[in-house]
């Protein structure tokens, strides 16, 4: 009697199977290992003019007030309200003044990113002068625009250093002073953002949390002037 070989038994018992070339199934598709979701690509000048034909007036006032800022500022950013977010919606832009993200934020505070947005910072709809002043966020930015500065802002306390660099080399910016807060990645993200902005830079700690704080306790420009004309500048 022929004993069965090993692979016999597996395939009687069940372990084995015929296995068939893939090619034989068209209708069957693997996926690829190599396939990634991608990142959809959003149209950020488009969704704020759309959230900005109807954002109310008296929705942005309501909100300067809540923030101890300007309308005129919040406007300068394009502030507007996203209702499929419930957020508020800031565009972040490169150097070269095109949307490229938006940030939003919420009634809470709670800040996030419109999916698909690149970081970027918050620049002004104004004029530009000769001296900048760099804060953080867009609250802070608004805060300086207030005080009447031209101020651009930074996404956080590190970044944005190229963005900005094209953008004060083509709006004629030759110093900039970088507003920070006291604490250690804010001083670290300042010197970092000073070392390599390519113009003559120095950093201006606030007596408060930030600048807005400060401009919302009663700061003025004379002071920050006053820091601004103390500061060691580090030159380019």
């Amino acid at each position: 009697m022929r004993v069965q070989s090993r692979k016999e038994k597996q395939f009687k018992d069940g372990q084995m199977g015929w296995l068939h070339p893939l090619q034989d199934r068209p209708d069957l598709k693997l996926p690829s290992r190599q396939e990634q979701p991608e990142t959809p690509i959003i149209n950020c000048r488009r969704l704020i003019e759309e959230w900005g034909q109807t954002t109310k007036p008296e929705d942005v006032d309501a909100l300067a007030k809540d923030l101890h800022v300007s309308a005129n500022s919040m406007n300068a950013l394009q502030f507007c309200w996203s209702p499929e977010h419930r957020a508020w919606a800031i565009p972040m832009k490169d150097g070269y003044d095109t949307m490229v993200g938006i940030r939003l934020r919420a009634a809470n505070g709670d800040k996030w990113a419109v999916r698909g947005s690149h970081t970027g910072c918050f620049i002004p709809r104004i004029d530009s002068k000769p001296l900048a002043l760099v804060a953080e966020g867009p609250t802070d930015t608004c805060a300086g625009l207030d005080l009447g500065f031209y101020t651009c802002g930074r996404p956080a306390a590190s970044g944005g250093i190229q963005q900005l660099k094209q953008l004060f080399r083509r709006k004629g910016v030759r110093r900039a002073a970088v507003v920070c807060d006291g604490d250690t990645v804010g001083v670290n993200g300042a010197r970092i953002f000073a070392e390599q902005i390519g113009i003559p830079c120095c950093l201006v700690i606030t007596p408060c949390k930030d600048l807005r704080e400060f401009v919302a306790g009663g700061g003025g420009k004379p002071l920050i002037d006053s820091l601004i004309n103390q500061a060691i500048w580090k030159n380019a």
